[in-house]
C-alpha cells in the first residue's frame, strides 16, 4: 500500500481552502481592459486528484459594467488543460448580473501536488459602441485535494477459483487483487507484473480503468513457475500506473507449494482391449499413458522413448497434450518389439517433455511376456472326412491344422515345406497371415509318400516364419497306417461274354481284373504288358485303369493272339501294375485250351451187309473240348470200297 506524504502547510492550506469555500468563493477581478469581471470557480467533483481528467469545473461570472458579444474560453495553465476545445457565447452581460454558470472541463496534470492551482479563462467581449473588442484573462484557484493509496495481494488462480503452483507450472493465472485506499478515484489503471529468476509472466500487464476509492479490482495475468523452483513463497514485483503519469512499485508473495512428478506407463493393445504381445512381434498398438502425479496441471506433454533394445516405435516422440493433477491422458502409436529378447518385463527410458521446455526423466515399464506354442495335428484328406495313406501313395491330399497355443496372436505367418526321404510336398511354401491364440487354421496341401515309407507315425519339420522374420519348427505327425495289396486275374472274353482261346486263334479279347485289397485308393492305375510273351502277342501293352478304391476291382481288356505251336495248357503272363509312381509285378495264369474231338459213324441203312451197295456212310465229329480245332479232317481206314 502506499500513501502520499501530506506535510503541515499542504494540510493549513487545505484548511484554509474549506474555510473559504465554506464561508464564500472569494471573487477574482479580471486582468487587463477597462471592464473588469468577478469569477468564482465552483468544481463539480467533490475531490480533484491529480491525473484525473474530464473534471468539470463551473464558472460563476459577475461583470462589473455592461458588454456585449462576450465570448468566455479555458486556457491551458500549469496544473489543468481543457480536455477538448470549448467556448460560450453571450450576446450581452449586464452589470452585476449573475451568468448563468458555464461548465468547462479540464485534465489535471498528473504532477499537481496538493492546494491550489490556477484556472485560467480567456473572456473576449465589446463596451458600447467601440468596435474593438477587448479581451480579459482570469486566473482562479482550484484546490486539488484528491490521491490514491493501494493495497495489492496475489494469489494462484482466482479468489473464488485458488489454485496450487507447482514447479513447472505454465501460463498459470495469478490474479493480483487492488484496493485504492484513497480518497479518489486512480484513472488509467494499469497493473504490470516482472519476472524474477522464478517466476516469469507469459501476460504481464493488464489494463483496470478506473479504480474508485474504496473499491477492490483484480487483475488476471498468466506466469510460468520454473521447474528448478523449490517450495517456498517467493516476491514478484508489481507495478501500477495510474493518473497518466503516476506509479506505485511494491512487491507481492506468492506461494509455489505444488510437486511436478509424473509417472509414465504402457499398455499393448488399447485400455479397453489390451493385448500380449511377444519377441519380434511387429507394429502392435502401444498405448502410452502419463499420469500427473503433481499438484498443476501439465501442459503441452510429449513422451520422448529413448534409445532402447526393447521396442521401436513408429513415431517418436509422441504427443499426450493436456494432463491435469491427478489424471492422466494417453496416446496410442504402434510399436515392434525386439526379436532377440527373452519374455519379461522391461524398463525403457523416457523423457517427459512439457510446459513448453520443462523436462523429467522417468522409466516407462513394458511387458513383453507373450510366447509362441503351435498345435499341429494332420489329417490325410479332411478332418471331416479323412482317408488313409499308404507307402507308394502318390497326390494325396494331407490336411495340416495348425492351432496357436501361445498367449500372442502371430501375424504375416508363413509355412516352409521341406521335401524328405519319405514325404514330398507339391508346393515349397503356404501363407497363413494372422494365427490368434486358440484358433485354428487349416491348410489342405498334396503330398506323395515314398515306397519305402514305413507303416506308422512319420515325423515331418515345417518351418513357421512370423513378424518380421522370426522361425519356429514345427513337427508334423503325419500317420502312414494304409497298405496296399493287388490280385490280378485274366479270362478270354469279357464279362459279359466269355470266352476261350486255343493255339493259332487270333484277336481273342483277353480281360485282366485288378482288385485292390488294400485300405487305400489307387488312383492312376495302368497295366504294362510285354508285347510277345510266348505263346501270346498282345494288340497293346499299356492299358488304363483309372482309381480302384479300397476293396474294389477294376477291369481292362486287350486284343490277343495264340501261336499256332502252342499246347494247350496254363501259362502265366507277367504284369506291371502301376499306382502313384509304384510298380507291383503280378504273375497272371492264362490258359490255352485244346479241342477234344470224337468221330461217329453212322451208316443208311443201318445195317449193311455184304453184297450191298452204295450205302451211304457219315462220319460226325464232335469237339468235346474248350479249344477250337483248326483244320481238321478225317482219315477213314476201311476193307469196304468207298466211292
Amino acid at each position: 500500500m502506499q500513501r502520499k506524504d501530506i506535510s503541515i502547510s499542504t494540510i493549513v492550506i487545505i484548511l484554509l481552502g474549506l474555510v473559504y469555500i465554506g464561508a464564500s468563493l472569494v471573487p477574482i477581478q479580471a486582468q487587463g481592459g477597462d471592464a473588469p469581471f468577478i469569477v468564482l470557480a465552483e468544481p463539480k467533483v467533490q475531490i480533484i486528484s491529480p491525473g484525473e481528467p474530464y473534471v468539470p469545473i463551473q464558472f460563476n461570472i459577475t461583470s462589473l459594467i455592461n458588454v456585449t458579444d462576450v465570448t468566455i474560453a479555458p486556457q491551458q495553465s500549469a496544473v489543468f488543460t481543457p480536455s477538448f476545445q470549448q467556448s460560450v457565447h453571450l450576446p450581452e452581460l449586464l452589470a452585476y448580473h449573475w451568468f448563468n454558470k458555464p461548465v468547462f472541463f479540464f485534465n489535471v496534470s498528473s504532477q499537481a501536488t496538493p492546494g491550489y492551482h490556477n484556472v485560467t479563462l480567456t473572456i473576449t467581449y465589446y463596451v458600447g459602441s467601440n468596435p474593438v473588442p477587448a479581451v480579459a484573462y482570469v486566473s482562479v484557484p482550484v484546490l486539488v485535494l484528491g490521491y490514491s493509496a493501494f493495497v495489492v495481494s496475489a494469489t494462484w488462480g482466482t479468489p473464488s477459483s485458488p489454485t496450487i503452483a507447482s514447479p513447472g507450472s505454465q501460463d498459470l493465472p495469478l490474479t493480483i487483487i487492488i484496493i485504492n485506499d484513497g480518497n479518489s478515484p486512480a484513472y488509467n489503471v494499469t497493473v504490470v507484473a516482472y519476472n524474477t529468476t522464478y517466476i516469469t509472466f507469459t501476460k504481464d500487464h493488464s489494463y483496470l480503468g478506473v479504480v474508485p476509492p474504496g473499491t477492490e479490482v483484480q487483475a488476471v495475468l498468466l506466469a510460468d513457475v520454473s521447474l528448478s523452483t523449490g517450495q517456498g513463497v517467493y516476491n514478484v514485483p508489481i507495478k501500477i500506473m495510474y493518473d497518466n503519469g503516476l506509479s506505485y512499485t511494491t512487491e507481492v508473495q506468492v506461494p509455489v507449494t505444488g510437486a511436478t512428478s509424473v509417472g509414465v506407463f504402457s499398455v499393448w493393445g488399447s485400455l479397453g482391449n489390451p493385448v500380449v504381445v511377444m519377441p519380434g512381434q511387429q507394429n502392435v498398438p502401444l498405448t502410452l499413458v502419463v499420469k500427473n502425479l503433481g499438484t498443476t496441471t501439465l501442459y503441452n506433454v510429449t513422451v520422448y522413448v529413448l534409445k532402447n533394445d526393447v521396442i521401436t516405435l513408429s513415431q517418436n516422440p509422441v504427443s499426450i497434450g493436456v494432463v491435469p493433477a491427478g489424471q492422466f491422458n494417453y496416446q496410442t502409436v504402434t510399436a515392434s518389439v525386439n526379436s532377440s529378447l527373452q519374455p519379461g518385463v522391461y524398463d525403457v527410458p523416457v523423457r517427459v517433455v512439457f510446459n513448453g521446455n520443462l523436462a523429467i526423466n522417468a522409466t516407462m515399464q513394458v511387458s513383453v511376456v507373450g510366447y509362441a506354442t503351435i498345435d499341429s495335428e494332420v489329417f490325410w484328406g479332411s478332418p471331416s472326412n479323412p482317408i488313409q495313406a499308404a507307402p507308394g501313395v502318390t497326390y494325396y491330399p494331407l490336411t495340416i491344422v495348425l492351432t496357436n497355443a501361445g498367449t500372442a496372436t502371430l501375424t504375416n505367418v508363413t509355412i516352409q515345406f521341406y521335401n524328405t526321404s519319405l514325404i514330398t510336398f507339391y508346393q515349397p511354401s503356404a501363407n497363413v497371415g494372422t494365427l490368434p491364440p486358440g484358433t485354428p487354421f487349416q491348410l489342405t496341401v498334396v503330398a506323395s509318400v515314398s515306397p519305402s515309407a514305413p507303416q506308422g507315425v512319420i515325423t515331418v519339420p515345417i518351418t513357421l516364419t512370423y513378424f518380421n522374420g522370426v522361425s519356429k519348427t514345427v513337427l508334423l505327425r503325419v500317420p502312414i497306417t494304409g497298405y496296399q495289396g493287388l490280385q490280378a486275374q485274366a479270362f478270354w472274353g469279357t464279362t459279359s461274354s466269355p470266352t476261350a482261346a486255343s493255339p493259332g486263334e487270333t484277336d481273342v479279347p483277353l480281360t485282366f481284373v485288378i482288385r485292390n485289397l488294400g485300405t487305400v485308393a489307387m488312383s492312376n492305375v495302368t497295366i504294362t504288358l510285354r508285347s510277345v510273351e510266348y505263346p501270346f502277342k498282345f494288340s497293346q501293352t499299356v492299358l488304363g485303369l483309372g482309381t480302384i478304391p479300397a476293396g474294389l476291382y477294376s477291369e481292362a481288356t486287350v486284343t490277343a493272339s495264340v501261336f499256332p505251336n502252342a499246347t494247350p495248357g496254363t501259362y502265366y503272363i507277367q504284369l506291371n501294375v502301376s499306382s502313384y509312381g509304384h510298380v507291383t509285378t503280378l504273375e497272371v495264369p492264362v490258359t490255352v485250351y485244346g479241342p477234344s474231338l470224337a468221330v461217329n459213324l453212322v451208316t443208311y441203312p443201318p445195317q449193311v451187309f455184304q453184297g450191298y451197295e452204295y450205302a451211304q456212310l457219315t462220319l460226325i465229329v464232335t469237339n468235346y473240348g474248350q479249344g477250337m480245332a483248326y483244320n481238321a479232317s478225317v482219315a477213314i481206314n476201311t476193307p469196304l470200297e468207298v466211292v
